[in-house]
């Protein structure tokens, strides 16, 4: 692909994700008031990501001040999105989160160790449930048997197993 052609695909790219997260941001500000508070965040990041954030996420993606008034502005909504947009890596958002969901039978947000082990016995049922448990286990960071769309995307770039 010529430079010309890559950079245009990759405006074509950003002009969509503005557009995509502007409509999410709309969507639930409900009020219209420019805002949205901390439960309207957490939609728009499941609707924009496919995953709950957790509380640290949330502070890490919007800093304390802004926790603190539970208000979140257009301007501070996007630049978070996008910063998160590129943690993740643009090339594989949909693939991780498309990989999360068919692990998350349940549609709760997270991963139980049962999720986990069920999604093996389908695909790769030569992965030990020994190893499985290791693997969840240590990526249980916060040790709730649970495993958020966060901890299951740093199991997915380590290219462990679980991927």
């Amino acid at each position: 692909m010529s430079p010309l052609a890559e950079a245009e695909r990759t405006l074509n790219t950003d002009c969509k994700f503005v557009q995509e997260v502007k409509a999410i941001f709309h969507k639930y500000d409900e009020d219209q008031d420019g805002f949205l508070d901390l439960h309207q965040t957490k939609l728009g990041v499941i609707n924009l990501f496919g995953y709950k954030p957790s509380p640290y996420e949330l502070l890490r993606l919007f800093g304390e001040k802004t926790m603190q008034e539970e208000q979140i502005g257009w301007d501070v909504f996007y630049d978070a999105m996008l910063r998160r947009k590129i943690d993740i890596g643009s090339s594989s958002v949909d693939e991780v989160r498309q990989a999360f969901k068919a692990f998350d039978r349940r549609s709760a947000g997270f991963l139980t160790l049962d999720d986990v082990k069920h999604a093996f016995r389908e695909v790769a049922p030569h992965i030990s449930e020994r190893l499985i448990e290791e693997i969840f286990f240590e990526f249980d960071e916060d040790r709730d048997g649970r495993l958020n769309f966060t901890q299951f995307e740093k199991v997915w770039r380590r290219g462990c197993p679980l991927s």
